[in-house]
């Protein structure tokens, strides 16, 4: 994943597994569980890497469309809309 700053890449990001899924029935969103990784980040001092651990995440529906999500792109595979 590459993230960026003012038109500059800030953050190079690898994980060696994501996992999306729905979470539970009352709610909407997804859960997304990344496993572990490594974070190449621009700092003041210059880029330094970051060991990434196993993290797990619920974001909404509303967050997720927000930062333009597409929940059509998944239907093939079978997963949900919100």
């Amino acid at each position: 994943m590459i993230s960026s700053y003012d038109d500059e890449i800030s953050e190079l990001t690898w994980a060696n597994r994501i996992h999306l899924r729905p979470p539970q029935a009352d709610s909407d969103g997804l859960i997304v569980r990344f496993g572990k990784g490594f974070k190449l980040e621009k700092t003041i001092d210059g880029w330094t890497i970051k060991p990434l651990l196993q993290r797990r995440v619920s974001l909404s529906a509303s967050v997720l469309k927000k930062h333009g999500w597409q929940f059509d792109v998944l239907r093939p595979f079978g997963a949900w809309r919100p």
